[in-house]
């Protein structure tokens, strides 16, 4: 993981990209959040054969409303995470978040920890 944070600081300070840029080419985990689907909607993520996705996620937005959810995790390169999963039993269900993740503890929190400006409910979650 320490390849990884230099890696992103190496972008972030050396370059013009943009947090988001960067934390897809760095972080196992989150290189698939920019892959929108063919309608340019960021994809739900659902359960594969009933397996769980543990692990820490930062949670940026959360909507009743997939549309709202899609629109900002597109604008944030983030992916669509349905609570409602059985794939990540310790989020409550009925919402669709935009967020990051798994990614090790600290790293959510230090993505929450940045976007807290914009996003002012950022907040970091275990997701099993």
């Amino acid at each position: 993981m320490a390849k990884a944070h230099l890696a992103l600081f190496s972008i972030l300070f050396f370059s013009n990209f943009s947090l988001e840029s960067a934390l897809s080419q760095c972080y196992p985990g989150l290189g698939d959040c920019g892959n929108p689907t063919p309608e340019g909607k960021p994809p739900i993520k659902s359960p594969s054969h009933g397996q769980k996705e543990c692990g820490w996620f930062t949670i940026l937005y959360c909507s009743r409303d997939i549309e709202n959810a899609r629109a900002t995790s597109a604008k944030l390169g983030a992916r669509v995470i349905d609570t409602s999963s059985t794939q990540y039993p310790a989020f409550r269900a009925g919402w669709f978040c935009s967020g990051f993740g798994p990614i090790e503890k600290q790293d959510a929190q230090d993505l929450a920890d940045r976007f807290l400006s914009q996003y002012p409910t950022a907040y970091i979650k275990n997701s099993c």
